[in-house]
């Protein structure tokens, strides 16, 4: 999926307001010395709808800006975010792949579903013959 100026606008805006949640809500929700972070499961969540080539690369712009912002060090929450980006994207883009494959029949006592073709397929296959 290529993103159009109107998408990356979105997600900038989308950003922002993650990382300024992140800056001033977050930190106060601890769970035994955790916190959440919110922009690296805002990331991934986006990058399920891209291609793992382009979600590697908002991976990497995302993590720079917060690394920008963040006291990580530098360069660190990029290159997570990236690699996040890139297995993310290329899990969901296999799983889409399984789900349009033709389901087997759970048993061998349940008849296969009947496929139909289109008139014109069977037209066109018995000319080529």
């Amino acid at each position: 999926m290529m993103l159009g100026s109107r998408s990356i606008g979105r997600l900038a805006a989308i950003f922002v307001t993650v990382l300024l949640i992140q800056i001033t809500v977050v930190p106060h929700f601890r769970l035994n010395g955790y916190v959440i972070d919110l922009p690296l499961v805002v990331t991934l969540l986006i990058c399920l709808y891209l291609s793992p080539a382009n979600a590697a690369v908002m991976g990497f712009v995302c993590g720079l800006i917060f690394d920008l912002v963040l006291h990580t060090p530098f360069g660190m929450t990029a290159m997570t975010f990236s690699i996040g980006g890139y297995i993310a994207a290329g899990v969901s883009q296999q799983i889409a792949t399984k789900a349009q494959r033709p389901a087997l029949s759970p048993s061998p006592f349940l008849p296969l579903p009947q496929l139909h073709f289109s008139p014109a397929l069977e037209r066109s296959s018995a000319l080529s013959m």
